[in-house]
């Protein structure tokens, strides 16, 4: 017994219709645009064709290569051009080797220069490491000759605390200047010792009005040790023995600071015998004195291979302190070979 199906339906798709079957799992834009994709498809190339992708990546890079070659050319001619002025002006020749030697013979003269220069300097440096000292031959102290300018120094000092380094330097000064000197006291000062009195007037004075240095020292109270007016009208004063010292070292030797690196460590010392070793505390002293013990026991003089004014002004530090007995061994070797000079045995014959 043959039946029919129960229902009947009518096909949900043509049979005839072309399926079109998937060649990736997920489908995406394209990641270059529409434009793009619009031309590629008006143009009948397919994105996912490798052929064309690779037609299109050899375009760029035909692009890239041909700006390249621009770039090329044009620095060619570049370099074209210097070599012409550089043959022009003798640079370059034809022969490599006539080049490489007029070459080295320019770089021989540079070489020569700087040989010339440094000799040059090193003799300069000799002759200021030597004119940084205070103790002269006499030959040279006669070449040491102010101008024609009168110099009016009047400096105010404690008879309680004598200015021992200035005594030294202006011993060292009336031989190479014409000095006229005087000494005046103060009425702040009730009571002074005679060879305080008459300390500076025993060398030679010269007239005020034929002198180029005009000297006065004044033995008065002053409160932050000695002062110096070195413009008496208008007053201007310098403070402290160290900064006074500094003065008439210029005028001793107008080439004193032309070596900084000597003028920096004799400034150093200056200010260690100013502030720690003259008014520091007992500790700050003592270590002061070590220092100068360590130093001496390397170098004959504070600095350099003579006297200086650091040796002076440190030597005046250590008296006005009440030090000088019994200090170390290098420091006792030291001051008796700065007391060896004239003008330092002068200097301590005012308080001994």
């Amino acid at each position: 017994m043959s039946g029919t199906g129960m229902y009947k339906l009518k096909p949900i798709y043509d049979e005839n219709t072309d399926v079109c079957i998937p060649s990736c799992m997920y489908q995406m834009k394209s990641i270059y645009g529409e434009n793009q994709a619009m031309n590629t498809s008006r143009n009948g190339i397919d994105e996912d064709d490798p052929v064309a992708a690779l037609e299109r990546r050899q375009e760029r890079m035909l692009a890239k290569l041909d700006k390249l070659k621009l770039d090329v050319d044009r620095q060619s001619k570049q370099m074209e051009g210097r070599v012409t002025e550089a043959c022009n002006v003798g640079e370059l020749s034809d022969d490599p080797v006539a080049a490489l030697e007029r070459r080295q013979e320019r770089m021989l003269e540079k070489l020569n220069k700087l040989k010339s220069d440094v000799e040059m300097l090193s003799k300069q440096m000799e002759g200021k490491a030597s004119s940084v000292t205070i103790s002269d031959s006499p030959a040279v102290r006669a070449t040491r000759i102010l101008d024609d300018s009168i110099h009016d120094i009047v400096i105010n000092a404690d008879p309680s605390q004598p200015p021992l380094g200035l005594m030294v330097l202006h011993k060292l000064l009336t031989p190479r200047a014409r000095t006229c000197t005087s000494v005046h006291v103060h009425s702040s000062v009730t009571s002074i010792d005679d060879k305080l009195r008459s300390c500076l007037l025993n060398g030679s004075s010269t007239e005020r009005s034929n002198a180029q240095i005009v000297f006065t020292l004044i033995w008065k109270k002053v409160k932050y040790g000695p002062e110096m007016n070195i413009a008496p009208v208008s007053q201007t004063p310098i403070q402290g023995e160290a900064n006074i010292a500094r003065y008439l070292a210029r005028l001793l030797d107008p080439s004193y600071e032309s070596s900084p690196e000597l003028a920096t460590m004799i400034d150093s010392w200056l200010d260690t015998a100013a502030t720690t070793m003259t008014k520091g505390s007992s500790k700050e002293k003592a270590a002061a004195l070590r220092a100068l013990n360590s130093h001496l026991g390397k170098n004959k003089w504070l600095v350099g291979s003579s006297l200086t004014l650091a040796d002076a002004i440190m030597w005046s530090s250590i008296y006005q302190s009440g030090q000088a007995k019994g200090t170390p061994n290098n420091v006792t070797k030291w001051l008796k070979a700065c007391e060896e000079d004239s003008a330092f045995q002068f200097a301590k014959a005012l308080v001994s």
